[in-house]
């Protein structure tokens, strides 16, 4: 069962409820509450590369005042339904899915990572078919690089640059470092390159396949691939309102970024960006998730005034 289980069913009881069901009445449903009730527009999170939604409940539970607000978790997820490798698939499922909970607009939505494009591709569809956007917030994710939109032969120039600048950084670190540190470095590059450019997976990286099995964890990898393939082939699009970018302070992005991380050549409205402390993932965790709720509870307010 997904991980979302645990907020829709929190006890033991719901939960063998839940599991001694027939595969017949079982009915997947996208929508995950996080935080219900209250008179506000809900907010809704789009999920991950992993399907599911259990990043937001940190910060779904601390947004202020009468905020609901909802997860969006990825459609084969219960082990049995195909899940889409086309965002654009993607976003339309779950537009639906959230209609059924608000059939009009303004909507709310939000989104981290590999969540992030799928929420932006979501307010695309939405505003195409004549529905307004109340907010729109992604989370540490890039649109373009400054050397994205060069004429290809000062690109060629800035590309050698930058392998320069970084080949001269490594070889200073690499002087100063120990012996193990060195061997650290080079087992990593060697595990870089062997991976072929297939994405680091988060069941890998986070032992997860050795804490649930690996027939589950089969699952959790359909989920994945499909995501990375969604992903690879989607061709960002102009957007003609405003965004909120969250960029964490800790993040991997460097100076072949600009400040936006390259979405104002999309975005047709404002691009506003937040800065705000851990890492690409930790912003979600306390006691980081304390000052995201509060800053995207302001820019919430703002928008509902």
């Amino acid at each position: 069962m997904p991980l979302a289980v645990l907020f829709t069913s929190p006890t033991i009881r719901a939960l063998s409820s839940l599991y001694e069901q027939h595969e017949d009445e079982k009915v997947w449903n996208p929508i995950v509450p996080l935080r219900e009730g209250g008179i506000n527009k809900a907010l809704f999170f789009a999920h991950g590369i992993s399907g599911n939604v259990f990043k937001y409940h940190g910060l779904g539970q601390r947004l202020r005042g009468s905020q609901p607000s909802y997860g969006l978790q990825a459609y084969g997820l219960n082990g049995i339904d195909i899940p889409f490798h086309d965002m654009q698939q993607m976003a339309a499922y779950h537009i639906k899915a959230i209609r059924a909970v608000q059939p009009e607009g303004p909507y709310y939505l939000a989104g981290g990572s590999f969540g992030g494009y799928l929420a932006y591709e979501m307010a695309i569809q939405l505003r195409e078919a004549g529905e307004e956007i109340g907010f729109l917030c992604i989370f540490d994710i890039d649109a373009a690089k400054k050397k994205d939109f060069l004429p290809t032969g000062i690109k060629q120039f800035v590309d050698v640059q930058l392998l320069a600048e970084r080949f001269v950084k490594r070889a200073v670190e690499l002087a100063k470092a120990d012996k193990e540190e060195r061997k650290n470095y080079f087992d990593a590059r060697k595990k870089q390159q062997n991976r072929n450019n297939d994405i680091e997976s988060w069941l890998e990286k986070y032992k997860v396949t050795e804490m649930i099995g690996a027939e589950s964890a089969a699952y959790f990898r359909r989920i994945e691939e499909a995501c990375h393939d969604a992903l690879m082939s989607y061709k960002i699009r102009e957007y003609d309102g405003d965004v909120l970018l969250v960029r964490a302070q800790d993040s991997y992005y460097n100076n072949e970024y600009d400040d936006d991380l390259g979405w104002s050549h999309f975005v047709k409205g404002k691009v506003d960006v937040l800065f705000a402390p851990g890492d690409h993932n930790s912003i979600f965790w306390p006691p980081n998730v304390e000052f995201l709720a509060d800053k995207i509870g302001d820019e919430l307010e703002k928008t509902m005034r």
